[in-house]
């Protein structure tokens, strides 16, 4: 037996001329270019296919330095290659260079969307134009699906649990399956964030506790969906009760936030959706230790037990083109007697040093899930070139940037902690307050005295991540909720040369938010939460 959704590749026999592929060309090299399948041929027992090349347009058009990474050139370059280099499809469709791109063409590549709008000519002289595409020239071309032509009533209606800003809830909806019904969270500011970004009497709110939109929904409010009228159900339930970053998990309010897995699955039992998918962090998942106590284990079985099919996935937000450091595990379930969904396939590399590892420890001996080395079509993002376009505000003190207004501080930055990150070297690149004193000495003792705690605190100790800077061909490190830049834990949020910590916009874009996307007034915060592209697949 074989499931067919663990499985990344494709079989040979699978490509048709006309679709758009992704191939390995270089045996050594973990890099996919874009290729459409011209025809099919043999060369004694090996089967070979002539492909016409798709250029990345920033690549090769000199006066578009800054298209998309997804954008793409319809060129006049054959190349044979042996079949099963193929990697797998991807979606390519045909835009007239006026036009705005939609969701998801318009995500930079993520769930393998391309677009095209100029090809290649070669003119007289032997030299490369770029034009307008002719949508005739192009009727080889099997396009990917047209997202202004899904109607509503093809999409399944969703129930969006702790939906946070919505930045979750969105990404799913990129994908242009699913169109969230009713969402819900605890947090006012959020919800009115997601409420901003979403199309007029389309979605209804609920403010307030998951547990009281339970009990109106089993009491039968007219308010609460009924059931039978959800057909997906999404939530990232609260992560303090089960991360790293939580010292006490005993404490009543993390069992509280642990017991509200409970609440999820009680929705499943409630509204049985064709599809639901729960996502936290990895340490929810306990491999050897606490095996008993496993909450995940335990909501893995309530869904079986519903019948319901499931898949676990353990995901990378980088590898989704998220700037950021974040791993999470996912529960994907599907109802009995549907498709299961394939699962998504990492479009960008892993940064340098990342380790594989493996998630959880089943029964048989064999992990949940696990990190591997795949071939992608993008190199990870890092944090300065997710950031590249923005201005130097130097320390914020003006706390206004013209063009982007969210290109300010999240917190209040005193006199005190502004002349502490002043202290800390921008070179070499990640230093923080322990490495300046302790390790380099670069931080004179009376410095240290006169601007920084006393010795015996957390934040000053041979450990601290505090006061430290991001480095900028790395990734941001995770997007917490509150951004302080002394944190002996969370600390290292602070600008790789600029002294101050790192602006709101700066964290939206670590975390997928796209720059036009409205934020509710009130307090400034833009973590945490999962990246887009993390759930960001067209159907």
């Amino acid at each position: 037996m074989k499931c067919e959704s663990r499985d990344v590749s494709q079989e040979q026999d699978d490509f048709k001329v006309g679709d758009a592929v992704l191939v390995h060309t270089e045996p050594t090299s973990l890099d996919l270019e874009n290729f459409m399948i011209e025809s099919f041929f043999d060369k004694g027992t090996e089967k070979f296919v002539s492909l016409r090349k798709l250029l990345r347009r920033r690549l090769v058009d000199t006066t578009t330095p800054k298209s998309p990474p997804n954008e793409l050139v319809y060129s006049e370059r054959i190349v044979e290659i042996e079949a099963r280099s193929i990697a797998r499809r991807c979606l390519v469709r045909v835009f007239p260079p006026d036009e705005i791109i939609p969701a998801p063409y318009d995500r930079s590549g993520v769930g393998d969307a391309f677009f095209i709008t100029h090809r290649e000519l070669i003119t007289e002289d032997g030299n490369p134009q770029y034009v307008p595409a002719n949508f005739d020239s192009l009727r080889l071309l099997r396009q990917g699906f047209n997202p202004s032509r899904t109607a509503h009533s093809e999409k399944l209606r969703g129930l969006d649990l702790f939906c946070g800003g919505g930045n979750f809830g969105r990404g799913l909806e990129d994908g242009n399956a699913i169109e969230m019904r009713w969402t819900n969270d605890i947090w006012r500011e959020a919800i009115h964030t997601y409420m901003a970004n979403t199309k007029p009497d389309t979605c209804t709110p609920f403010l307030g506790s998951v547990d009281d939109l339970l009990r109106r929904a089993l009491l039968g409010d007219k308010k609460a969906p009924r059931p039978g009228e959800v057909q997906f159900i999404s939530g990232g339930s609260p992560c303090p009760g089960f991360s790293l970053l939580t010292i006490n998990k005993t404490t009543d309010k993390q069992r509280k936030n642990q017991s509200l897995v409970a609440s999820f699955a009680s929705y499943v039992d409630l509204y049985r959706p064709h599809y639901g998918l729960l996502e936290n962090v990895i340490q929810m998942v306990q491999a050897k230790h606490n095996r008993d106590e496993c909450v995940f284990s335990q909501l893995v079985s309530a869904i079986v037990g519903l019948g319901y099919q499931t898949q676990i996935l353990f995901m990378d937000a980088w590898s989704f083109g998220a700037s950021q450091s974040r791993s999470r595990v996912f529960l994907l379930f599907t109802a009995p007697g549907l498709r299961v969904p394939k699962i998504p396939i990492p479009t960008h590399s892993h940064p340098p040093g990342v380790p594989l590892r493996r998630l959880g420890l089943m029964s048989n001996g064999q992990s949940f899930s696990r990190r591997e080395r795949l071939p992608t079509p993008f190199q990870f993002i890092s944090a300065a070139e997710a950031v590249s376009d923005l201005p130097d505000i130097q320390d914020s003190k003006a706390d206004y940037s013209v063009g982007f207004p969210d290109h300010r501080l999240a917190i209040g930055y005193t006199p005190a902690v502004r002349k502490q990150v002043t202290q800390i070297p921008t070179q070499p690149w990640e230093m923080n307050f322990s490495k300046a004193y302790y390790g380099a000495g670069v931080l004179e003792e009376s410095t240290r005295r006169h601007l920084f705690p006393s010795e015996g605190k957390s934040r000053v100790s041979t450990i601290s991540r505090g006061w430290g800077r991001v480095h900028p061909r790395d990734l941001f490190p995770t997007i917490t909720t509150s951004c302080g830049p002394s944190d002996a834990r969370v600390g290292q949020i602070n600008h790789w040369h600029q002294p101050r910590p790192i602006t709101i916009l700066e964290a939206r874009r670590a975390q997928g938010f796209p720059d036009h996307e409205r934020r509710a007034p009130g307090r400034p915060r833009a973590g945490p939460g999962d990246p887009r592209g993390l759930v960001r697949h067209p159907a």
